[in-house]
């Protein structure tokens, strides 16, 4: 047991350190936990496949074999669809990072079914059939992983595995001779490893993702990012070092993610908003305030909360309770009556063919989700932030292809709140208001009681509550001068609309440039205010949001989709995976949170040539074939640099041998000699240090070289004390010549 534990050390520990990153891939949480499990089941699948090699009969371990591989792929496929079933995600869009979920029911299955075939694998390979090129190959699945799903692999990790590569390698080696098998790493060795790298480097750089998810994570920055009621979700980065980055995730194809029936000629789509920005990155918040995750309670109480009709029925109520505000009352009293607030607008939603979500996305001031597919309408939940989920999903029907909202035009708000002028102040007042003083007229509205509009306005003071905790800019990282800029911008404002909108037309009338192919020579945000002026959404809305938070004002950092592409079927509008877009959603008294848009005019030309042209357009093409062209370039190089060292270095020393000989010719000989002893050691994979120069001269006349000459200069010079003149070291070298382009196959 001792003997085989020291003989298993090494394969196992590097399959330990592929696992163990794979795991740390989809759960940072339990990552320690899992990995050891993992652990435990290596060294378990060892000693089996061991014990299963060393039985006599080939026949009887291949049955055996196959009948436990047959049976772990029944029970992984069978607990996989289990799985989806009930969860409603599916293994690929959790394999992928589709979804965000950290299911770990898929990470049991992913450990125990996949790490059967993964260790038999690195037991083969390790153990029975000695392969390099394979157990690298097992090296780079993670890798593998990490890059599909757009995520970066700690360093520690990668150090950890190659490290236990190498250690495997050399273990190997010494195990091979030991057995009188010999493995050396010579010079095709390496330039058939180096060849490898380069192939599956060219490979992984131009290979195409699964072509079921592959829309969707064309825009990872928005589809990825975060999955509700989940701790732990990726942060939205606005690093601008390369294209793809700028674009959230790799070059969009251009290709429709879902089509839209609604009323408006242009709509903007929630996916997310973020809490904080710090280290020029935006972050759910969950890290910093403990309460941020989503709240779960009955919809419509949370519907209620968002209700923009409850906030309009409140004003009106407090104007016309009091004098002095027919304006107001005039003009809350026709939209409480209007139809399109009471019913609100629809917008439908059908995803397009082959694409699955498990987020709805939905414009803000949304009173009402149906969501509908074969079986039905399902029920909806809604979270702090505005997301909706679908939570209680038919999970005999896996994709939902169609879903249905209902709300309160956006234009309209800001139209009320323009003309209210309400102050954050004034809104308190008619809150406190209503709540200690007002004594409900039963005959002023039929369809509520006094209890109801207390309800109302306690959901509504809390909605405003909330807004002020988690998106006041409280742990925001940027330069004071950014906060200067929005005070002198907004120095005249009185009311909180006129400051969000005298700070999104300030990119307007301040020369902004929108370009998607732009990469700014820094990264940050200051630059982008203050020099470049240059940027795509995500940059407009980070300065609008970050000067916003600066002034006092409740805002907040949103992704999702912009609608505006006619499509061909007439009322439906099209949203390509290119049409991610990035804006700002402002909390105003009395109104809630409200879109603003920063990003200056002619955004949505340039995003549909960008669909049109492949998402990428010219510059995004010019740069992946770059890339290929550099790493096609650095591979011939080093494949080259391999060949040709030897040479060069043996040439290199011929030189400094002939101009030792006309100083020296004794001590060039001596040199001479002893490499020669070592390049045919090298050569025949033999040690000929302990021959005699007779010993020698007999070999290489054997395999067809005289160097009769050198040995004789060789004997008398060490031995006799004879002087080597330069005549005799120039006969000696061309023997040398000779000599050193012997080989085994030269006898």
């Amino acid at each position: 047991m001792k003997q085989k534990l020291l003989d298993f050390f090494l394969p196992i520990l590097f399959g330990f350190a592929t696992m163990s990153s794979i795991v740390y891939c989809y759960t940072r949480s339990d990552a320690f936990v899992y990995s050891v499990v993992a652990l435990l089941y290596e060294v378990l699948l060892f000693f089996l496949l061991d014990k299963l090699y060393n039985l006599k009969h080939k026949k009887i371990r291949g049955i055996i074999y196959t009948s436990i591989l047959l049976a772990a792929a029944y029970l992984t496929v069978s607990t996989i669809y289990g799985i989806t079933l009930r969860t409603g995600v599916t293994f690929s869009s959790w394999f992928y990072g589709i979804s965000q979920d950290v299911n770990l029911d898929y990470l049991t299955v992913l450990i125990f079914g996949c790490g059967f075939i993964y260790v038999s694998m690195l037991y083969y390979f390790t153990r029975v059939r000695y392969r390099s090129i394979m157990t690298l190959m097992l090296a780079i699945i993670p890798l593998a992983i990490y890059a599909k799903r757009l995520d970066v692999i700690n360093s520690g990790f990668l150090a950890f595995i190659i490290f236990s590569y190498l250690a495997v390698m050399v273990h190997n080696r010494q195990t091979n001779a030991e057995s009188g098998v010999t493995v050396v790493a010579d010079r095709a060795y390496v330039v058939s490893l180096l060849a490898f790298v380069g192939i599956v480097t060219i490979i992984v750089s131009v290979i195409p993702k699964p072509t079921g998810f592959s829309v969707q994570e064309k825009d990872s920055g928005y589809l990825d990012s975060l999955s509700p009621f989940k701790v732990g979700a990726s942060d939205v980065s606005l690093n601008n070092s390369d294209i793809s980055q700028r674009n959230h995730g790799l070059y969009p194809s251009g290709e429709i993610l879902f089509y839209v029936r609604m009323d408006d000629d242009q709509l903007y789509l929630k996916r997310q908003s973020y809490s904080y920005f710090e280290d020029n990155a935006w972050h759910f918040g969950d890290d910093k305030y403990e309460d941020i995750g989503y709240v779960w309670n009955e919809p419509q109480v949370m519907l209620d909360r968002m209700s923009t009709i409850n906030k309009i029925r409140l004003l009106d109520y407090y104007y016309y309770a009091h004098e002095g505000y027919d304006k107001e009352y005039s003009l809350t009293q026709s939209m409480v009556l209007d139809d399109r607030y009471r019913d609100g607008k629809a917008v439908s939603v059908a995803l397009a063919e082959g694409v699955s979500s498990d987020m709805y996305f939905t414009p803000q001031s949304v009173f009402m989700v149906s969501t509908f597919n074969n079986y039905g309408r399902e029920l909806y939940d809604v979270g702090i932030n505005g997301e909706f989920y679908d939570y209680y999903r038919d999970k005999s029907n896996l994709s939902t292809k169609y879903y249905q909202v209902r709300y309160y035009d956006t234009l309209s708000l800001r139209y009320l709140a323009d003309e209210l002028s309400m102050t954050s102040a004034k809104w308190r007042q008619i809150l406190n208001w209503c709540y200690m003083d007002a004594k409900y007229d039963h005959s002023y509205y039929d369809d509520t009681d006094y209890d109801t509009i207390l309800r109302q306005q306690y959901a509504i003071s809390q909605e405003w509550d909330d807004a002020a905790q988690y998106h006041n800019g409280e742990y925001d990282e940027y330069d004071e001068k950014i906060a200067e800029l929005a005070r002198e911008i907004t120095k005249d404002c009185k009311t909180e609309y006129e400051k969000a909108e005298a700070l999104e037309s300030y990119f307007t009338e301040s020369g902004f440039t929108y370009d998607l192919s732009y990469i700014p020579d820094d990264e940050s945000i200051e630059y982008f205010i203050f020099e470049s002026k240059t940027g795509i959404c995500s940059d407009f809305a980070t300065a609008m949001t970050l000067m916003a938070r600066s002034v006092g004002l409740s805002a907040r950092y949103c992704e999702g989709y912009l609608v505006f592409e006619e499509s061909e079927d007439e009322g439906w509008y099209a949203v390509r995976d290119s049409y991610g877009h990035a804006f700002v959603e402002i909390y105003l008294p009395g109104i809630g949170w409200t879109v603003f848009e920063p990003t200056v005019p002619g955004f949505e030309q340039a995003m549909y040539d960008s669909a049109q042209m492949g998402g990428g357009g010219i510059a995004a093409a010019i740069k992946s074939t770059g890339m290929i062209v550099a790493i096609c370039v650095m591979a011939v190089l080093s494949i080259l640099i391999v060949i040709f060292i030897k040479p060069i270095g043996e040439g290199v020393y011929r030189i400094y041998i002939k101009i030792l000989s006309k100083k020296n010719p004794a001590k060039a000989l001596y040199k001479l000699y002893r490499h020669l002893i070592k390049r045919l050691s090298k050569r025949f994979r033999q040690d000929f240090s302990p021959y005699t120069p007779n010993e020698l001269s007999k070999f290489a006349s054997s395999h067809g070289a005289d160097i009769g000459n050198f040995k004789n200069a060789f004997n008398s010079s060490f031995y006799g004390g004879r002087e080597v003149t330069g005549d005799i070291f120039e006969a000696c070298f061309a023997e040398y010549k000779q000599a050193a382009r012997l080989t085994a196959a030269s006898k």
